[in-house]
C-alpha cells in the first residue's frame, strides 16, 4: 500500500520540485511582476515547514493499517488541488503558498510512508527496498518527464498532469479504503453472530 504512493508520489514530486524554479519565473513573465520572485526564500521556507512537520508527525500516535487507505486517499486529493494552482494561479504569491503547503505535506507523508514500509520490512532488507522505492520513482518521473517534453506540453499543463497523478492515487485509494471498510464491517457482523 505504501510502497505504491511513495513510488508514483515521489515520481510527481520530484517533477514538481525541478520545474516549480521555471514555473515561477514563467509566471513573473506572464504578469510583468519580476521583483517579486523570492525562489530561495521560499525554498528554505518550505524545508523549515516540513522539518517542523515531520518532526510533529513523530509524535502522533496513528494506527495507519486501519487508517492509511483514507489518509492516503484524502491527502492525495489534497496534493493534487495544490498542484492545480500551480496550472491556474497567475499570481506567483498563491503559487509559492502553493509549493510551501506541497512541500510540508508530501516531504511529511515521505517520512511516513518510508517508517510503514520499514515497519514491515526485516532490517536486513530495509535499506534495499527503500533504495528500490526510490530507483523505480526516479524511473518513473524520467518516463513522465520524457513523455510531457515528447507531447510539447507547456509548463502549467504539466503541473496538471501531476495533479491528475494524485488525483488517480486519491481515487484509487478512496476505492481501496471503501472495499476494505465494508470487508471489516461484513466481517464482524459475521463474527458477532456466532454463538
Amino acid at each position: 500500500m505504501w510502497s505504491i504512493w511513495y513510488v508514483i508520489a515521489m515520481a510527481a514530486f520530484t517533477q514538481t520540485n525541478l520545474y516549480v524554479n521555471i514555473l515561477y519565473t514563467y509566471i513573473a513573465d506572464e504578469s510583468g511582476d519580476k521583483h517579486m520572485l523570492l525562489n530561495g526564500l521560499v525554498d528554505s521556507l518550505a524545508t523549515m515547514c516540513a522539518a517542523i512537520s515531520t518532526y510533529q508527525i513523530g509524535k502522533v500516535n496513528v494506527n495507519w493499517n486501519e487508517h492509511g487507505y483514507t489518509f492516503l486517499a484524502f491527502i492525495s486529493l489534497v496534493i493534487a488541488l495544490l498542484l492545480s494552482l500551480g496550472y491556474c494561479s497567475k499570481n506567483i504569491l498563491v503559487v509559492y503558498m502553493m509549493y510551501i503547503c506541497l512541500d510540508t505535506i508530501v516531504q511529511s507523508i515521505f517520512v511516513i510512508a518510508m517508517s510503514q514500509i520499514a515497519k514491515q520490512l526485516k532490517h536486513d532488507f530495509y535499506t534495499s527496498v527503500l533504495g528500490f522505492n526510490a530507483f523505480l520513482g526516479i524511473v518513473l518521473s524520467t518516463c513522465l518527464s520524457s513523455l510531457l517534453i515528447r507531447i510539447g506540453t507547456s509548463l502549467p499543463v504539466r503541473f496538471l498532469v501531476y495533479s491528475y497523478t494524485f488525483v488517480i492515487l486519491g481515487v484509487v485509494y478512496g476505492c481501496a479504503a471503501v472495499i476494505f471498510a465494508t470487508k471489516d464491517k461484513s466481517a464482524n457482523r459475521r463474527f458477532s453472530r456466532l454463538p
